[in-house]
């Protein structure tokens, strides 16, 4: 059961494996989650309450509360997942414990109304109409927390800001600040986007029957310099149901049937067709929606989260609790805490291995689950979780947990690893060597030709799809011509890396526009090579991405890469290794380099060069943690 579930679509089929409707859910529960004793002995349960919104759309909302007594704190949750498959037990198992268990489908998925489920843009006025709603009920005592992860994470944050009766949320593997995880340094995390995207038009398939896998042959967006519409999605959000109106805003040619419901396939086919235009930040930046902005000193609400180092939202995620230390009101501020897992997407999968004793899959599913938070804020329990520390990071390669007070970490150490070579540097057979001096007198640099209809392909990382994300090995990409490689000696001692991860690197091409990836990876003394991290720049936005200019082709620019954060130890006796190309894919889309010349299906072989010589001198900067 378990390798079949894994095998589906990441953190939704996690919490699908553990709240299934089955035969072996009493053993999951008792065994794979460490819940409190219940103190309910008989419960209620309503089913599919037609709750109406300030439009009159009633959403499909079920309820799980105790029979004797109350009023009872209420933990909500609000998913386009289908409440039906993913929910019930969760609902049953948190009313035995003395709350209220309120599960919602979002507008138009499954049994809520709404023509359409178009993601994001709707979920703030639903889930404020949905709150004043359960505070007008006669079994809620006022006190409201959330939970879930990834879409219905995000669900939590819309309500967060200026929100008197959410006393608690508890955001899963996600960010309100989607705009961050569509674009990575002004390139699409094609994977994610077009992996979520089709599963959109699988909203009535059963969780266990749906396989999605990323479009293989797109990601050629060969998009001008500068947009040419300026689409407001919240208004195409609100005119959905009208084809005219979506034409008008998009130009996409959506027919929708005059009555009944809308197939989840047309608007699944229409967002794969809005989906270039999030190849523009400043356009992406103007939707409120996708951005959290200032909304973070509204919130008061205390937040616990979990994130993954191999997770598509982690350096979102780092981002938001930073903003709430740093901004939030009150509890906000002082009590949100963060827990960092070497998981991806809701999967402990890949090389996990080494980590199945202490971070596998129970002690994930753990993390994800814990009624101690909701105990201290919602039924004021004083057991202390206020007082722990505020992040708590599990160091992969050591495989050990450790609590820290600060992100990042104040006793970090940055030091940069400068690239050398004498210009040969193609493939792990390559003499390209990494090392903390700077380089002197190397006048040649390494070149490669990048072919984006031959890019170097993804292995692991931060991926949607469980079956692909995470660590694993790097060697048939090392085997490659197009992929710079560069190495330290074998180490003499342990090297602790925690922390945010960027490199610098001075690069030239014969194209207009072209990206640089970098990727962080251990070469261990057995010959194995694995990936800790990874990075892109889209050259077109090296100034930023209100500032987009193309290239003059051969000159040498300067690029920031930035990989992100991890925590890892690098052991004795091998080695730190980056990789250095122009292509990732399907993780990223691939770069036609022809800034929009020759329509989106046109695209061109550029040469690349990288430069690591006085005056431009390619490195990445690591955090290193002194040894104690």
């Amino acid at each position: 059961m378990f390798k079949r579930l894994f095998s589906q679509l990441s953190f939704i089929i996690l919490m699908a494996m553990f709240f299934a409707i089955s035969g072996c859910e009493k053993y999951v529960v008792q065994k794979m989650v460490d819940l409190p004793p219940a103190t309910v002995k008989k419960i209620v349960v309503e089913k599919d309450v037609m709750v109406p919104m300030r439009d009159g759309v009633h959403l499909a909302t079920d309820i799980y509360r105790p029979k004797e007594g109350g009023p009872w704190p209420v933990v909500l949750v609000r998913i386009p997942y289908n409440k039906e498959e993913m929910m019930p037990i969760l609902g049953k198992e948190i009313a035995r414990r003395g709350y209220v268990g309120v599960i919602q489908d979002c507008r138009g998925t499954f049994k809520s109304e709404g023509r359409i489920f178009f993601p994001l843009f709707r979920e703030a006025d639903d889930g404020y109409d949905m709150i004043d709603w359960i505070v007008e009920r006669p079994w809620c005592d006022g006190n409201i927390g959330m939970w879930g992860g990834s879409y219905f994470g995000y669900t939590q944050w819309t309500v967060a800001p200026d929100n008197p009766h959410l006393k608690c949320f508890f955001p899963l593997l996600t960010t309100p600040s989607m705009g961050k995880a569509i674009l990575i340094g002004g390139a699409i995390q094609y994977e994610f986007t077009t992996t979520w995207t089709n599963s959109v038009g699988k909203q009535n398939q059963s969780i266990s029957e749906q396989e999605v896998t990323p479009d293989l042959e797109g990601g050629y967006y060969n998009m001008p310099l500068n947009p040419s519409l300026n689409v407001d999605f919240t208004e195409l959000a609100y005119k959905i149901e009208n084809p005219g109106a979506v034409k008008k805003l998009t130009g996409v040619d959506v027919t929708y049937p005059a009555e009944g419901p809308i197939p989840r396939g047309d608007i699944a086919a229409a967002l794969k067709i809005l989906l270039p235009l999030f190849a523009y930040p400043k356009l992406i930046g103007n939707q409120k929606a996708l951005f959290f902005g200032d909304d973070y000193e509204k919130v008061a609400a205390p937040a616990m989260g979990v994130a993954g180092w191999y997770d598509i939202f982690l350096k979102a995620q780092l981002e938001d609790f930073n903003r709430l230390w740093k901004d939030g009101r009150g509890d906000a501020s002082k009590y949100s805490k963060i827990v960092i897992g070497p998981w991806g997407h809701g999967v402990s999968n890949g090389m996990a291995s080494d980590y199945s004793k202490n971070a596998g899959d129970r002690a994930m599913i753990n993390a994800f689950v814990r009624l101690d938070w909701f105990d201290r804020w919602l039924k004021n329990r004083q057991n202390g979780i206020e007082n722990s520390a505020p992040v708590r990071i599990y160091v992969m390669g050591e495989n050990k947990w450790r609590d820290e007070n600060e992100w990042p970490l104040a006793r970090a150490v940055s030091t940069r690893y400068y690239l050398h070579s004498s210009g040969k540097a193609n493939g792990m057979n390559g003499d390209g060597t990494l090392s903390v001096d700077p380089p002197d007198d190397e006048q040649y640099p390494d070149r490669f030709v990048f072919d984006p209809s031959y890019p170097v392909p993804t292995r692991g990382g931060a991926l949607l799809s469980g079956k692909m994300s995470g660590m694993t090995t790097q060697n048939d990409v090392e085997m490659r011509d197009d992929v710079l490689v560069y190495s330290t000696p074998p180490l003499e001692e342990n090297v602790e890396v925690t922390g945010p991860l960027h490199a610098v690197i001075y690069a030239s091409t014969t194209a207009v526009d072209t990206d640089w990836t970098v990727k962080l990876v251990e070469a261990r003394a057995d010959g194995t090579v694995v990936n800790i991290q990874d990075g892109i720049i889209r050259a077109r936005y090296r100034n930023g991405p209100d500032n987009p200019r193309l290239l003059t082709p051969k000159k040498v620019y300067e690029y920031e890469v930035d990989l992100w954060a991890t925590s890892y130890m690098f052991k004795k006796g091998n080695s730190i290794r980056i990789e250095v190309s122009s292509s990732n894919f399907p993780r990223f889309e691939r770069n036609a380099g022809l800034g929009g010349r020759g329509g989106p299906p046109a695209f061109t072989v550029a040469h690349q060069s990288v430069y690591h010589e006085p005056g431009h001198a390619s490195y990445i900067e690591l955090p290193i943690i002194p040894a104690r």
